[in-house]
Parts: structure tokens; C-alpha cells; sequence
């Protein structure tokens, strides 16, 4: 059996890596467990567990995914809980985090660098994925979703109120993806966060919604982080 952990930002990333994993990779006997750790500065950090699954003899990965609650905790939590996962049996650790709103769009490279700097490989590898600028860019990318949500949100008409085909443009070079993704939304009233908080309906409403096919073989051709995202699970899962 393979052991895989996750480090995300928080509740949208670990629904969707969760969905994806299951998605792609469901066929193949995948145990999935959800955590949050809380905590650090001042009070100590502990881990929850918010949705557990179990080992047996027909495992083939075990999944952990834990919510960091803030992409600048990734990193940080990863080292600390290196240790305990290579112990655990860990083999393989990914760290998955926006740019927006810490970097700019020209500050990737350094983002990247920083992220690896005196991070050991030895024992377990340790990989971090950039989504660019956010992860609801995958999101807008994936066009399909949005008749899903909506008869009325065609690419015609996110174009014609917004000047975007989420079918064709650079969805990387979109500064804030989560909010214009609210915008579209609310043209037909709904919404994907309120007063800049996202709900937990609302983010699986949009997770369930993806076409996963679309986004897994036709969008990566236009979305270079997620096609390395998508690379490297492929790597690990088979």
C-alpha cells in the first residue's frame, strides 16, 4: 500500500482534491482521510480529524488531506509533520496553494523557489504545486460547469458581460479568480462566497458541478498548473 498526504489551504482545496482523487483514481482502492490542523502561533496546533477512512488488506493508496487553514502554513506544516509521516510510512507529500492574494503573477518563480528552499527530499519527496493565480481558475476553465450550475451561464454570455471566454482565455492571467467567479454567479443569482467567505454548500455546489473528464484531459492543454498538478498525481497513482 501507498501512503500520499496532502497539505492544502483549506476547505475548497480539500473538497476538490478529494473529489479529483475519487474521480480519477476511485477504481483503484482508495482510502481517503480529511484533517484540519488548527493552532500555531499562540496556541498550540492539534490536528482534527473531519472525516476518517479505514486501512484493509484491499488499500491500494491511503490518502490524507490536511486543511492548513492559510496558504502560508503549508510549508510550515509540512516540516513539521514530516517526520511522523515518513514514520507513518509515508512516501510522497504534495503542498497545493494559491499565488493570490500573498504573490503577484511575476513573483511565481520565487513563490517556487521559496517553497523548496531546505525542504529535505530524503525518505519521503516532497512536491508543491502553485495553482495560478487561484484554484477557482481551474475552476473558470472548466466551462462545462457552469450550464451545470445554470442553463443560462453559456460561454456566449459570460463573454458578453464579461469579456472572458472561460473556454479559450488565459484563466492564469486572471488576478482574482474566486471573485470573478462570485460575479458570474450573481448574474444569476447565486453566489460562490459572501463578503469574501466561502460557504461549504456553495464550494461542493461548484466541486460536484466540474466535468471532470473536460477538466482532467481538455483543459490542462491551456492551464499549465494544472496539468503539472495533474502530472504528478498520475506519477504517484499509477
Amino acid at each position: 500500500m501507498k501512503k500520499i498526504a496532502f497539505f492544502v489551504e483549506g476547505l475548497t482545496e480539500q473538497t476538490f482534491v478529494c473529489k479529483l482523487l475519487n474521480e480519477l483514481f476511485g477504481s483503484k482502492n482508495i482510502s481517503i482521510t480529511k484533517s484540519k490542523i488548527i493552532g500555531g502561533t499562540k496556541i498550540k496546533k492539534q490536528i482534527i480529524i473531519i472525516e476518517s477512512a479505514a486501512e484493509t488488506d484491499s488499500t491500494k493508496f491511503f490518502v490524507i488531506i490536511f486543511d492548513c487553514s492559510g496558504d502560508g502554513a503549508i510549508k510550515s506544516n509540512i516540516l513539521d509533520r514530516r517526520e511522523s509521516l515518513i514514520a507513518s510510512g509515508y512516501s510522497k507529500i504534495f503542498g497545493l496553494r494559491d499565488v493570490y492574494p500573498d504573490f503577484k503573477k511575476n513573483e511565481v518563480t520565487k513563490v517556487q523557489q521559496n517553497l523548496y528552499f531546505r525542504v529535505p527530499q530524503k525518505d519521503v519527496t516532497i512536491t508543491f504545486i502553485l495553482s495560478i493565480m487561484e484554484i477557482e481558475s481551474w475552476f473558470i476553465a472548466e466551462q462545462n460547469h457552469f450550464t451545470s450550475l445554470d442553463p443560462k451561464l453559456t460561454c456566449d454570455y459570460i463573454v458578453e458581460n464579461f469579456g472572458i471566454n472561460p473556454e479559450k482565455c488565459d484563466v492564469e492571467s486572471i488576478e482574482r479568480p474566486a471573485e470573478l467567479l462570485n460575479d458570474i454567479y450573481q448574474t444569476v443569482g447565486k453566489s460562490y462566497t459572501y463578503k469574501n467567505k466561502k460557504n461549504k454548500l456553495k464550494i461542493e455546489r461548484t466541486i460536484d458541478c466540474i466535468d471532470y473528464y473536460n477538466l482532467c484531459f481538455t483543459v490542462p492543454t491551456r492551464v499549465e498548473s494544472l496539468k503539472l498538478f495533474l502530472q504528478e498525481l498520475d506519477a504517484v497513482f499509477t
